[in-house]
């Protein structure tokens, strides 16, 4: 190394440790009092102590059949409980001071609101946790800003409206019979899943079903992937991703009873194994079909930019 680069390295490195250690004395000379008094300006120092928490342990709470969720920035992390009760828990951090966090459950509907997530608010995230030699404690942190509610495994819910600007939902299991999702940027993952009418957008973000039992309804994707690995149909289902690869895995018996159309304008399909059904393509186009006797279901899949695989 010559001594030019050299000395850049050392007076670079010198700079960064430097940044730092006046962030964190402006932090707390100052800068940690601001951030709990203005609504615009937050910022976050990795391990937040327990007073800019808003933290709900988890509880017990009245069991609800239909669930209406408004979030901003926050996460949704739905599990199964262990028993037939359904319980919730929190660790949010505050913006201004205030709780950010408004929910409710009455005559059998959880509504929950991310209350401060319109703001117009900005966030500076510094983890300061090797300063402080707290690395071990940080990684055994709590997860934060994510709601997680524990759902009976036998229980159905009726109605489901889900809403995230910048927010991932994940499911380990959930039945619902109405079901209507939107994400404008965050990922959606369900372990186990099954409803008789589902509306799911996601403008930017993947969609990952491990096993899913899908009747009526529509996905759009606008930026990413969608994978759905075990899966059966029980009704018309319309798939449609702008920009991304579809991927869906299914079952001989649901080949069988399901009239299946495929086509991508900038990508290939690929059918694998399956031996029913025609193919054709040509420069921009590619296209399957598969029409069975006595349909009891359909699948219509289109991409604008992407790949389409369909497997037995």
């Amino acid at each position: 190394m010559n001594k030019i680069a050299k000395t850049a390295l050392i007076t670079g490195t010198a700079l960064c440790v430097a940044g730092v250690v006046l962030s964190t004395v402006g932090y707390f000379a100052g800068g940690k009092d601001f951030s709990y008094t203005s609504k615009h300006f937050y910022v976050s120092g990795g391990n937040s102590s327990e007073k800019d928490l808003d933290i709900m342990k988890k509880q017990q709470i009245d069991d609800f059949s239909d669930l209406n969720v408004d979030f901003q920035d926050f996460d949704l992390d739905i599990r199964t409980s262990e028993d037939d009760h359904y319980y919730m828990e929190y660790r949010l951090e505050k913006i201004g001071g205030e709780s950010p966090l408004t929910w409710g459950n009455k005559d059998g509907e959880l509504t929950m609101k991310e209350s401060n997530g319109s703001t117009g608010g900005y966030f500076i995230n510094y983890d300061l946790g090797f300063l402080k030699g707290e690395m071990e404690e940080t990684e055994k942190q709590d997860i934060l800003n994510t709601v997680i509610l524990y759902v009976p495994e036998k229980a159905e819910l009726s109605n489901a409206k889900l809403t995230f600007s910048n927010g991932d939902l994940t499911i380990e299991k959930l039945l619902c019979k109405n079901m209507t999702a939107k994400l404008d940027d965050g990922d959606l993952f369900a372990g186990e899943f099954q409803a008789d009418e589902l509306q799911l957008k996601n403008s930017d973000g993947d969609v990952t079903l491990k096993k899913a039992a899908l009747a009526d309804g529509k996905i759009t994707l606008g930026d990413g992937d969608l994978e759905i690995d075990k899966s059966s149909f029980d009704g018309d289902m319309k798939i449609k991703n702008s920009n991304g690869d579809v991927s869906i895995g299914t079952d001989a018996d649901s080949l069988e009873k399901t009239d299946i159309y495929l086509e991508t304008s900038n990508g290939s399909i690929d059918t694998g194994r399956i031996s029913s059904g025609s193919s054709n393509s040509d420069d921009d186009t590619a296209v399957y079909e598969n029409k069975v006797n006595n349909a009891d279901a359909s699948l219509e899949v289109s991409s604008s930019d992407g790949d389409i695989t369909l497997t037995e």
